[in-house]
């Protein structure tokens, strides 16, 4: 039966729809702006009755209503507090549109699925800050690795740095790269002249002793391999002081991408599924997608006990791989 409240009907349907948590980055445009209006005037009130009181939490919502907005506009500081409920929670991107809220973790595996090394963060803390991170927690058990395989949130310049640095070869999808069209960074590179020279056979010096390079546009119009071109209308483009690393990495992607292509042409199967992908699966139905506490620490701490689990049952199925090995073996 339908209830009445303040002249308003609240129907089965409404209650069941209020009754939810409906974070504001899972909203709508109009409904979102209508919510957020309503939250700042509510937060604006309270810290207004209760502004005279040495309260934690009027502190902390006074520092929400700083970072999150702008008169009655809503603004994005850098990883700002959301919610006084947890201020360790972060909002952060899964993909390049959808947005996650708390926390993210990151893992490195064997190529069983046993986890060597965890590390959990906001999800405001991107994958690829956390390579070097990764590589020390694996030194410090000796387990190091030599290659790293990840997926395209690692495939930046900085992060294969940070991983050459540390003596690991990380191979990751290059951010940007296409399947067909060049990369800048694939075009041929004199460093004793400091020259760009595009597929067409045009050079050009570098602007002073930077890595700028500008290509005449009238040559370009008529070239016959512009379709390849990987340079932007203005033909300008400014090269990454790490460069050679780019190049590098794009190479054993091409190599990769060859090597899986003539493999499925031979009929061979080929891994198409990053390992870790498979773990976080598992892990998932572990109940380690969602933490029941609350702040960073706590979370850790219910990371780490999933993980055990895991590892676990992992070394469980080594030690029975090997066992059937032996077995075949006598």
């Amino acid at each position: 039966m339908p209830a009445s409240l303040a002249g308003h009907t609240l129907t089965d349907e409404k209650l069941h729809y209020y009754s939810k948590a409906m974070p504001l980055f899972k909203m709508d445009g109009k409904e979102r702006k209508s919510a957020f209006k309503k939250a700042v005037s509510r937060a604006r009130e309270i810290v207004h009755l209760l502004n005279s009181e040495e309260i934690e939490e009027l502190d902390l919502l006074k520092q929400i209503l700083n970072e999150n907005v702008d008169g009655d506009k809503q603004i994005q500081t850098e990883k700002p507090i959301k919610t006084l409920v947890d201020k360790d929670a972060k909002l952060g991107y899964k993909t390049k549109k959808e947005l996650i809220f708390g926390y993210r973790e990151h893992a490195t595996v064997t190529d069983e699925g046993i986890i060597t090394a965890v590390e959990v963060t906001s999800a405001a803390e991107t994958d690829n800050k956390q390579v070097d991170k990764m590589i020390s927690k694996q030194e410090e058990v000796n387990l190091k690795p030599e290659t790293i395989d990840a997926d395209s949130a690692y495939g930046f310049i900085e992060t294969f740095k940070a991983a050459k640095d540390r003596k690991v070869e990380l191979n990751a999808p290059f951010r940007g790269l296409g399947k067909k069209e060049l990369s800048v960074y694939e075009l041929e590179y004199d460093a004793d002249t400091n020259t760009m020279t595009c597929p067409n056979n045009i050079s050009v010096r570098g602007i002073g002793k930077g890595l700028m390079f500008e290509f005449p546009i009238k040559t370009c119009l008529n070239c016959p391999k512009r379709d390849r071109c990987p340079l932007p209308r203005s033909k300008r483009t400014k090269l990454h002081p790490d460069h050679m690393i780019a190049r590098e990495a794009i190479n054993r992607q091409r190599k990769r991408t060859k090597e899986k292509k003539e493999a499925k042409e031979n009929g061979t199967k080929i891994r198409s599924r990053l390992i870790i992908e498979n773990t976080f699966a598992y892990l998932e139905k572990l109940g380690g997608k969602k933490t029941p506490y609350i702040g960073l620490e706590r979370t850790k701490i219910h990371n780490t006990g999933v993980n055990y689990i895991k590892y676990h049952e992992g070394c469980q199925v080594t030690r029975q791989k090997r066992a059937s090995i032996y077995i075949l073996l006598a």
